[in-house]
């Protein structure tokens, strides 16, 4: 199986990759904080116009691995263009490992690996909109976040880095499940930045080892939609932790 590191026999368009199902690769931001001794997640809205996933909930900052760029190099460049995170900043990410999956949609089959990175920001930082790729960012807490998860919110890959955090930093549990109540501790972080959304009417989607998400996605484990609400819902428990696991290094 080829590696990143191996010497590259030839460059492609992104956009054709999926044709050969190629393995394409990108760096994945979880940016964190604290707002009164409380763990918080800065979360990105992807524009309307995005032409895949518009208006769903992203990370801080993502993007591919173009030819000649290296992994770090990538994630301060996306950094700084899409929530406007001053490289030295940016620099202070640390690599916490990869993530890969594979779907497939209408347009070919999408092998996909992503370097993920954690970094936590000063309580006074706040990300601003770019090159507008993102609309706007929350500051969520991480009972937010799951919430987000399981409501089927987030850009599927981005959920499943959200997700990873979360399980790393012992904020999903295996005895958190139905009937346990979500505690406090991680809720009310309360800050957005940019203009309000209006995404409209909902498209509730769903995907999983039989269902099919935005042009016919297949093969992520994981919800994916949109929703009129600006904030994620308020789940009645937490969502189930095999729920939220399922999915997480699934690949079809």
């Amino acid at each position: 199986m080829p590696r990143f590191c191996d010497p590259p026999l030839f460059s492609m368009e992104r956009a054709a990759t999926a044709l050969l199902g190629v393995r394409c690769y990108g760096t994945h931001l979880n940016g964190y904080t604290w707002r009164r001794g409380r763990p918080c997640m800065w979360l990105g809205r992807r524009a309307l116009t995005k032409p895949t996933y518009p208006g769903q909930l992203d990370n801080l900052a993502a993007g591919g691995i173009a030819v000649g760029l290296g992994v770090t190099e990538t994630l301060v460049k996306e950094c700084q263009e899409e929530a406007c995170i001053p490289p030295a900043l940016a620099a202070q990410a640390r690599p916490v490992g990869t993530i890969s999956y594979t779907y497939e949609d209408h347009r070919g089959i999408f092998p996909e690996c992503q370097f993920v990175f954690d970094l936590e920001l000063p309580e006074e930082f706040e990300p601003h909109v770019g090159d507008g790729e993102m609309q706007e960012f929350y500051l969520l807490g991480l009972d937010e976040v799951k919430d987000a998860i399981a409501s089927g919110d987030f850009k599927p890959n981005c959920a499943l880095v959200a997700l990873d955090f979360l399980i790393r930093h012992g904020h999903l549990q295996p005895d958190h499940g139905e009937g346990t109540a979500p505690s406090s501790a991680s809720r009310g972080c309360g800050s957005e930045v940019g203009a309000p959304a209006e995404l409209g009417e909902a498209q509730g989607l769903q995907v999983g080892s039989e269902g099919h998400g935005q042009g016919g996605a297949r093969g992520w484990g994981v919800g994916v939609g949109l929703r009129t609400s600006l904030s994620p819902p308020v789940l009645p428990t937490e969502p189930h932790y095999a729920e939220l696991v399922e999915g997480l290094h699934r690949s079809r």
